[in-house]
């Protein structure tokens, strides 16, 4: 049995207001097919069990489907991968306050996606004026990305001599400053990400 985990009050509002358009769509009772629909994806038959992140995405993508609304459908394809672009780009954002040159993540990331002969399997356009990048990519090599750009960061803090968690840690903003590790403002440049899998 899995663990207990809530879904966030949003989430659950919008779970239900997803499982009755379905149920109506396919002709059941929201209660008997909300328990088939949970059985059928997560294995589950109540919404306690649920987690927050994939079993989640895998219902909604189900109600959306089975409602015919398409647009909602592709909300919730890939949202692990989105998840992983945004680590993707806060990780860039810390290397780079950490190299002491925050100015472009977004260079920083097409430099390492043509380094590793990642961007020779994807498209990738910077946006106008804006520190953006768009990938069509698939999540190994988003995982890819994220490794190397941890791993230099790792090198960086060590460098550095810091003694604390090497860990990554979503947000957190460090600077090199004589020498020393220290904490640093948090409005940091943004990098957008936008991820779009490829169709299997």
């Amino acid at each position: 049995m899995k663990p207990e985990t809530t879904l966030t009050k949003a989430q659950i509002a919008a779970y239900w207001r997803a499982a009755s358009a379905a149920a109506r769509a396919v002709g059941e009772p929201m209660e008997d097919y909300r328990k088939r629909i949970m059985r059928e994806e997560c294995g589950v038959e109540s919404m306690r069990f649920l987690n927050r992140t994939s079993d989640f995405d895998k219902i909604m993508h189900r109600f959306a489907l089975d409602a015919e609304d398409y647009d909602a459908a592709m909300k919730y394809t890939g949202g692990d991968d989105r998840r992983l672009a945004k680590i993707v780009e806060d990780c860039a954002v810390q290397v780079l306050m950490l190299a002491g040159n925050p100015a472009n993540p977004g260079l920083y990331v097409r430099g390492i996606l043509q380094q590793s002969l990642i961007l020779a399997k994807v498209s990738v356009s910077l946006f106008s004026g804006i520190t953006g990048i768009e990938l069509d990519i698939d999540s190994a090599s988003i995982r890819k990305v994220f490794q190397m750009l941890d791993t230099h960061r790792r090198r960086l803090l060590r460098r550095a001599g810091y003694s604390g968690i090497l860990s990554f840690e979503m947000g957190s903003r460090k600077r090199i400053v004589h020498g020393r590790v220290v904490d640093a403002d948090a409005s940091a440049p943004r990098l957008d990400v936008t991820v779009r899998l490829f169709a299997a």
